[in-house]
């Protein structure tokens, strides 16, 4: 059972649990912006979106606070 089937039987099992933030991976926020892992690697580095870190090498986000980051960065039509 994968990771995603898991969360849905969770939702399910606990309509509670529906509106609360997940903690993606980095391959999860790769995926969702169409770049590869090195450049989500990058975008750290270069502090532009914030993680948490649990222990020496775990790595995990918040969707809204990735979203609201790479927001400054969306190059906007001028008028």
């Amino acid at each position: 059972m994968s990771r995603t089937q898991k969360e849905e039987l969770v939702t399910i099992a606990n309509p509670a649990f529906a509106g609360i933030d997940t903690l993606p991976r980095k391959l999860d926020i790769a995926k969702r912006y169409g770049v590869s892992p090195r450049t989500v690697d990058r975008w750290i580095a270069e502090r532009k979106i914030p993680f948490l870190k649990f222990g020496h090498r775990t790595l995990r986000f918040r969707w809204s606070d990735v979203e609201k980051s790479l927001d400054r960065f969306v190059i906007r039509e001028v008028r």
